[in-house]
């Protein structure tokens, strides 16, 4: 309810601002200017294109996508640091377990998340 006093409850929606590289500025401002032209009145910011293209893209991204994008950006110490955690977790327990059955998924213990046991296709 409105009354003189207090502001109207005006919910945004969230904003997320993200950093490019430069090399993903320079895409953007070249797909900017070629959707621009030599066309009059067309007037679009890159951020509209960066929206438009994100649009057209599913919701979900495919398994490739998701296997690309963890194998690049994997944290190698992270994994050597969960691998040491689980052979010591099995030792105390008194069971078997080697770094390579662990990395390659054959051993009884879930892999961290992004831990990527299949070579891409």
């Amino acid at each position: 309810m409105n009354t003189p006093h207090t502001k109207p409850n005006l919910k945004k929606a969230p904003v997320l601002k993200v950093t490019l590289s430069s090399e993903s500025v320079e895409k953007v401002n070249e797909w900017t200017e070629q959707i621009i032209g030599d066309q009059r009145g067309v007037n679009i910011k890159p951020s509209e294109v960066v929206n438009w293209l994100i649009s057209q893209h599913p919701s979900s991204l495919t398994p490739s996508e998701i296997d690309q994008y963890r194998e690049k950006n994997i944290d190698q110490v992270e994994v050597a640091q969960w691998a040491l955690k689980e052979i010591k977790a099995a030792l105390r327990r008194g069971e078997k377990i080697n770094l390579r059955d662990l990395v390659l998924g054959e051993a009884e213990v879930p892999l961290p998340p992004g831990w990527n046991t299949k070579p891409n296709d």
